[in-house]
């Protein structure tokens, strides 16, 4: 993709939104940024003829259809997606309200779903012939390594993954379009104030658990933190993705090494688990099944994946 690639950017009023904004209008790419209330709150940034704000709401599905066609009349085409919209809320299941859950799934799942599957076929229908685009979908290490408190949000970015995991491997190769997952460690330094909803811990959880998992990441995430990711190099690292061939690129990448050791020891431990359980998992077999073809066989079919 040349240097003039139109980057269409949810969430933008995030402490990474507007790290990455800045950094793509310093190297000369243009930026549709769209953020809820802008005429409320307009985005910290300098006017700019490369840059376009516009105000989105992704609940809105007529709002997205205006938003894209708005950046193909400024712009004539759109290169990379970034779905960075997000509800955060911390609180245990049991806690949280069935409102409360439902917004943050519609707000990290079904909105940025929207938004994915309008980006498809932009990328199809208005950029020049083969020329594709990338979707890079901001979900979690929350997806692959779940904590007390965060079960809602974490479930919320799972079905996000699945979702853009499936439709990389349904879209055809020549249409030159991939969907990854950008699973990020500890790198907003400054959250928009008010974002993060905290449920009240019910006092049982309390009373009967008090240096429980839940208590102690209540504790952690009530401290000052120290994060070690850094919102600009996250930004240099999404740019160096984008640009990318659609064949080099992961289905998942992981930024951060907090999140690097995390994904990893989680996998390593799901493989041991997988290992201990085999002989049940073949007790479950009909009677006369060759367990050890099977295996091959579906082993094979993740290979081509």
């Amino acid at each position: 993709m040349s240097e003039s690639q139109v980057w269409f950017v949810t969430g933008a009023r995030s402490n990474f939104g507007l790290a990455l904004i800045r950094a793509l209008l310093a190297s000369n790419r243009r930026v549709v940024a769209t953020a809820r209330n802008l005429s409320a709150r307009p985005l910290p940034l300098a006017p700019s003829d490369s840059l376009l704000t516009l105000e989105l709401d992704v609940l809105q599905p007529t709002q997205i259809d205006a938003a894209f066609k708005a950046a193909l009349g400024k712009f004539g085409r759109v290169d990379v997606v970034v779905n960075k919209t997000g509800a955060p809320l911390m609180g245990e299941v049991e806690a949280v309200s069935d409102e409360l859950a439902r917004h943050v799934f519609e707000t990290q799942f079904w909105g940025p779903l929207a938004v994915t599957k309008a980006a498809v076929k932009v990328f199809r229908e208005s950029n020049p012939p083969g020329a594709g685009g990338r979707i890079l979908n901001i979900t979690s290490p929350l997806a692959f390594l779940n904590l007390p408190i965060f079960g809602i949000v974490g479930a919320s970015k799972a079905a996000l993954e699945a979702a853009t995991l499936s439709l990389t491997r349904e879209l055809p190769k020549e249409w030159n379009i991939h969907a990854l997952n950008i699973e990020p460690g500890a790198f907003e330094d400054a959250p928009v104030e008010g974002a993060v909803v905290w449920v009240e811990q019910p006092p049982v959880y309390a009373q009967a658990a008090p240096g429980s998992g839940a208590a102690v990441i209540r504790g952690m995430f009530g401290a000052e933190q120290h994060n070690i990711g850094d919102a600009g190099k996250m930004a240099q690292a999404l740019i160096t993705l984008a640009g990318a061939d659609r064949a080099d690129l992961p289905m998942r990448a992981v930024l951060g090494s907090d999140v690097w050791a995390y994904t990893l020891g989680i996998a390593e431990k799901g493989v041991a688990e997988m290992k201990k359980g085999e002989a049940l998992a073949d007790s479950a077999n009909r009677d006369g099944v060759d367990a050890e073809a099977v295996k091959q066989m579906a082993k094979m079919f993740v290979s081509a994946m």
